[in-house]
């Protein structure tokens, strides 16, 4: 094997290396809770273990984060919050046609825990963090913006929620490019697992939702159109 193909290897292990440990970590977990009669909540204990080892690893590794976070400006601050609330409302339209297993789960304290507030710190430090940066390290941010984003949309494992699960990762991965802030992308994940969870929001009318989704897609075509974009995908 020439030297190139070991470093691209190991490069390779390098990006992954936080998915393969939280894989096994989480199966270990639920190993351990299923053995000594807890597998009630092995869910929660599962997630809440996985949460702090993920965001202790990204805190502790990641240096160039800390140097680099950006405040954001008040027009910046009403433009994420706009933002957020018509993504927020298209993921819960779009939940009405695709099987959505948050909608699925049953009511507790526990699973809402885990669900709207454990998942998107784990899932937003892991994905956005530690696989994205590792990734934009090695490879520049066009391909990890791609890369890392699939990966978010596999892990969802329905294939029509996973198709929309890798939109939104690259929505949430732009967003971390432009604002360098992952206390961003946890609110706006946080909303999208809150009003998937909450059935009520599905008695929104369709008017709704066709004018959310307008607004969305202007949104969207809005940055898109600016020279930003291109600065911020750059290699």
């Amino acid at each position: 094997m020439k030297d190139k193909e070991i470093i691209r290897f190991q490069d390779f292990l390098c990006i992954i290396n936080p998915l393969i440990v939280y894989v096994f970590g989480s199966s270990i977990v639920r190993f351990i809770m299923g053995q000594i009669g807890l597998s009630k909540i092995s869910n929660f204990v599962n997630i809440f273990v996985m949460t702090i080892l993920v965001v202790y690893w990204f805190h502790r590794e990641n240096i160039e984060y800390k140097q680099r976070k950006m405040k954001m400006t008040n027009n910046e601050k009403v433009e994420f919050v706009v933002f957020t609330i018509c993504l927020t409302l298209f993921i819960a339209s779009i939940s009405l046609l695709v099987k959505d297993p948050i909608s699925k789960q049953p009511s507790s304290i526990l699973n809402l825990i885990s669900i709207v507030f454990l998942g998107p710190i784990c899932e937003e430090y892991l994905f956005r963090g530690l696989l994205f940066l590792r990734c934009k390290k090695v490879l520049g941010n066009r391909i990890s913006f791609f890369s890392s984003s699939i990966l978010f949309g596999i892990a969802h494992a329905d294939v029509k929620l996973a198709i929309v699960s890798i939109c939104v990762g690259m929505i949430l991965c732009y967003l971390y490019l432009k604002y360098q802030n992952l206390n961003n992308l946890i609110i706006l994940h946080i909303c999208l697992n809150l009003f998937s969870y909450v059935k009520e929001i599905y008695q929104l009318s369709n008017a709704i939702y066709v004018i959310n989704a307008l607004i969305l897609g202007a949104l969207i075509i809005r940055e898109f159109r600016k020279n930003k974009v291109q600065v911020l995908l750059k290699n």
